[in-house]
């Protein structure tokens, strides 16, 4: 007689795969694909791992546009999980339940040289909690929540995308913007000319780092507690150093 599972685990075993929600475009180094479209990356390499354990095979669904959407194939149901490089919000938790961090980043204040001089910006929480000036964000991004926490006097101006809020800021239509270190650096990979303009700083607060998890549908208690439970019996939370010295080559032109 063949064992029978919880019903959120049974589903995956029934079909022999685990459907993954993962962003459609790469990000260096959660998702990449290589010129026959194989997909790659730390994101990837856990979601083959978190399969293998279920012994079931991989789908993954790259559907979504934005990280919301990401987020939004895992609570319809299309997908089990959700692996692409998502941060935990409380708007993101209202539709599915988040697991214990796989990676934790900090986060970064982007400021525009000549601006920041302006405003005596270092980075510091005290300076950015009665900083008045402008901050941009992407719409929809984790960070216009972080934003107003740390900066509540800010004027928030939201954007279509991270280009065009670090390209506000380059001009200096902005102040700052934050975001995480595995962003900054993929920006600053791609657009290196904009260091010139731009300046970043680390925030170092524990309380404040950005924890990126995986998104599991709300219904699915029993799948989340084995993902949880792999990921402290098989992942060490990792850090956006371990990340970039583990993948350094794709930061090589």
């Amino acid at each position: 007689m063949s064992p029978t599972y919880p019903p959120d685990i049974q589903k995956i075993k029934d079909r022999g795969q685990l459907i993954v929600a993962m962003l459609s475009r790469d990000i260096i180094p959660a998702v990449m694909s290589d010129s026959n479209g194989n997909l790659f990356g730390n994101d990837v390499d856990l979601a083959k791992a978190i399969a293998k354990e279920l012994k079931v095979g991989l789908t993954v669904d790259r559907t979504a546009q934005t990280f919301n959407g990401v987020v939004d194939v895992v609570a319809s149901g299309k997908a089990d999980i959700g692996l692409s490089s998502l941060s935990r919000t409380l708007v993101r938790a209202e539709k599915v339940r988040f697991s214990r961090p796989y990676v934790v980043l900090r986060p970064v204040l982007v400021m525009n040289r000549i601006a920041a001089s302006k405003y005596e910006l270092d980075g510091s929480l005290a300076r950015m909690a009665v900083f008045g000036g402008s901050i941009g964000e992407p719409r929809g991004n984790s960070y216009l929540e972080f934003a107003k926490t740390v900066s509540p006097k800010a004027t928030l101006i939201e954007f279509g995308d991270w280009d065009e809020t670090f390209k506000a800021l380059a001009e200096g239509r902005i102040v700052a913007s934050f975001r995480d270190e595995i962003g900054v650096r993929n920006y600053l990979f791609k657009y290196p000319e904009r260091s010139v303009e731009l300046s970043t700083t680390a925030i170092d607060n524990p309380s404040m780092s950005d924890g990126i998890s995986i998104a599991v549908n709300s219904q699915s208690l029993h799948l989340l507690g084995f993902i949880n439970l792999y990921l402290e019996m098989n992942y060490p939370t990792r850090k956006a150093e371990d990340l970039f010295r583990i993948y350094a080559q794709y930061y090589k032109k």
